[in-house]
């Protein structure tokens, strides 16, 4: 796999797994496991607030996946919620919000896959 190909930012990972140290040694894999299942979580949360089409809650919910992908370097992923969360919250409608949020699937299911291979 290219780096163009990849769907997390290696370097970013590189720099997240020097974070651990003989204090934290499983600092890393820790990082990943709770970023996949929290990031599972809300990304079917965000399809369900779209379904529901619960405004406040998919500005809220793609916020919080935008943060914490871009923390993690998912900077596609955290690019497509960013768009959601714009639209929720500055034109205060869901137009194309359901198809966003299938790329939002499509792209984390893409970026968990990469994840666990690494830890």
């Amino acid at each position: 796999m290219t780096a163009s190909d990849c769907p997390v930012d290696v370097d970013i990972l590189d720099t997240l797994r020097e974070l651990a140290d003989e204090d934290t040694p499983d600092f890393f894999t820790d990082l990943v496991e709770s970023y996949v299942a929290d990031a599972t979580r809300l990304g079917q949360e965000l399809l369900d607030a779209v379904a529901a089409q619960d405004l406040e809650k998919v500005a809220r919910t793609s916020h919080t996946l935008k943060s914490s992908s871009g923390n993690i370097g998912a900077g596609k992923l955290a690019g497509i919620c960013a768009t959601i969360e714009s639209q929720a919250r500055s034109h205060n409608s869901l137009d194309g919000a359901e198809e966003k949020a299938n790329q939002v699937a499509a792209e984390l299911k893409s970026v968990v896959a990469y994840l666990t291979t690494q830890i």
